[in-house]
């Protein structure tokens, strides 16, 4: 018999019996253990994030959230490429390639809220806490809050980025900078004053009448 002929007829074989190992049951039991380790929440490099002040991302897209018990990421099991890297008081997360994109997207939870620099990412935050969140968004980077609670917030948004808030996010005081194509949106979410340190000529705000109530007077260069 032909080699060609012997390989074939193995790989029929092992076809065959990964058909009847599925038939059999082993796809759920496969299945719910990928659910598992999915769900499970792992330290980042080892090194405790109650010691981490800043966060850089770059090129990826995650959620943050704001926990009592939990520390760590959670990711799914396939390999993307994400990495963690702690230098002094500040974590560096990047993808390869450097875009986010679907498949680069994980989890992260933090005891405190941490400086968010976004870097070409997409990020959600989630934190119900009256902490202060400073963030710099920018290289086409976007930052949703939500389910929040803010006592203030600092941010600073650039390029062709956007901060924009969900319904259900509150945030006491919103003191903003927006340069170059910068968006800033509200989806009527529960401001109590927006203080504009800086609009450029070619920003954008997109203001429900909530927002347009909470509006500190703009800044003399706005518009």
């Amino acid at each position: 018999m032909k080699l060609s002929n012997i390989l074939f007829a193995i790989f029929c074989a092992g076809t065959l019996a990964v058909q009847v190992l599925v038939n059999l049951g082993f796809k759920k039991g496969y299945e719910e253990h990928l659910l598992f380790v999915k769900n499970q929440v792992f330290p980042i490099n080892d090194f405790p994030l109650e010691n981490i002040k800043v966060v850089i991302a770059k090129g990826v897209r995650f959620t943050l959230y704001l926990t009592k018990n939990q520390q760590g990421f959670k990711q799914d099991v396939r390999p993307e490429g994400i990495t963690f890297k702690a230098q002094g008081d500040t974590l560096f997360i990047s993808s390869k390639d450097g875009k986010h994109h679907e498949r680069n997207y994980f989890e992260t939870y933090f005891h405190r809220v941490p400086n968010l620099i976004l870097l070409n990412a997409n990020a959600n935050i989630i934190a119900n806490s009256e902490e202060e969140l400073n963030t710099r968004i920018e290289k086409n980077s976007q930052l949703l809050v939500e389910q929040s609670s803010f006592r203030k917030i600092n941010a600073e948004v650039k390029d062709k980025s956007t901060l924009s808030f969900k319904a259900d996010a509150t945030v006491d005081l919103l003191e903003v900078k927006l340069t170059d194509s910068a968006v800033l949106r509200d989806n009527n979410a529960k401001i109590t004053q927006i203080v504009p340190t800086y609009i450029s000529n070619k920003a954008s705000l997109s203001f429900s009448g909530k927002a347009l109530r909470a509006l500190h007077s703009l800044p003399s260069n706005a518009f």
